[in-house]
């Protein structure tokens, strides 16, 4: 037990005490002096006021702008210490919003490269469907309710008769109201059907123009038209569509940086398919893997 009275051990453990102890602080001073700081400057600064000046219609005032930093350099804080912490992974709001951010930037980067016309025009061209204008027609109607008439179908037709022997007088005195009115200007065939029916809007686009013609049977009832006017389907030309056509243009170039982006990411990072998901992603008949 003498040993443990020796001045001379005593001295040893106490330095070595001392040594572990400031090699513990140099580290910690190092690991500190490693970590970039949280740094608010001008472009924080005017990126808070702008945001401030979007959302309320002003700038903030002097004790307003002190509260947003604060909670700038707080959020920041917290967000550093959460990732040390590793709170972002397996976090399906973060990941979804990560990949997002990402999209963004890819969209971005398709917009860097701006088409020339010779490009815009050949897109135009291999892609005429895209800038089709829709047929359009005007056009009148005299409406007979089934459920207000012993038989409407043949009310529909005596007035037709009148109508093409010109002995009708005005129109609008005939027939039963309609809530959709009964004169209809520029309907181009997708808003026609949406008011009045698939079969009735195909018989008048179908129709002649500058003549009654019917009766026809929706779910409404009976309709009697005359189209005044139709345009006809055709490609609007380039000069007139030419915004959309970058548009469309821009959009197909973001899909494709994007396409090229992650075929680059797989490679890089491999996707490994466990073995039903394999046999959902296969060519051939799909399992029922839901059911099981």
């Amino acid at each position: 037990m003498k040993l443990f009275q020796e001045p001379l051990l005593h001295f040893v453990v106490a330095g070595s005490v001392l040594f572990a102890a400031f090699a513990w602080l140099g580290d910690s001073d190092e690991q500190t002096k490693s970590i970039e700081p949280v740094r608010v400057g001008d472009g924080e600064l005017k990126w808070l006021t702008e945001t401030f000046k979007g959302q309320w219609q002003r700038p903030p005032n002097g004790q307003e702008l002190q509260a947003l930093i604060t909670e700038l350099i707080k959020e920041e804080l917290f967000a550093r210490e959460a990732r040390e912490m590793g709170l972002e992974e397996h976090d399906t709001i973060v990941r979804r919003r990560l990949a997002q951010k990402l999209e963004f930037l890819l969209k971005d980067t398709a917009k860097v490269v701006e088409p020339t016309v010779a490009d815009l025009r050949k897109y135009y061209e291999a892609n005429l469907d895209l800038f089709r204008v829709a047929s359009k027609a005007s056009f009148r109607q005299v409406y007979f309710n089934p459920d207000g008439r012993k038989d409407a179908a043949a009310d529909a037709l005596d007035m037709l008769e009148r109508l093409q022997a010109g002995d009708a007088g005005d129109v609008a005195e005939f027939g039963d109201r309609f809530l959709l009115g009964t004169e209809f200007k520029n309907l181009d065939e997708q808003e026609a059907t949406g008011m009045l029916g698939e079969e009735l809007s195909r018989e008048i686009y179908a129709a002649r123009t500058g003549s009654w013609a019917g009766p026809f049977k929706s779910g409404y009832g009976y309709h009697l038209i005359n189209v005044s006017e139709r345009s006809e389907q055709g490609s609007r030309p380039f000069e007139e569509a030419r915004e959309a056509v970058l548009a469309e243009w821009l959009r197909d170039r973001q899909d494709e940086v994007s396409r090229d982006y992650i075929a680059r990411l797989r490679q890089k990072y491999g996707v490994v398919y466990g073995d039903e998901v394999a046999k959902l992603l296969s060519p051939g008949p799909k399992a029922d893997v839901a059911s099981r």
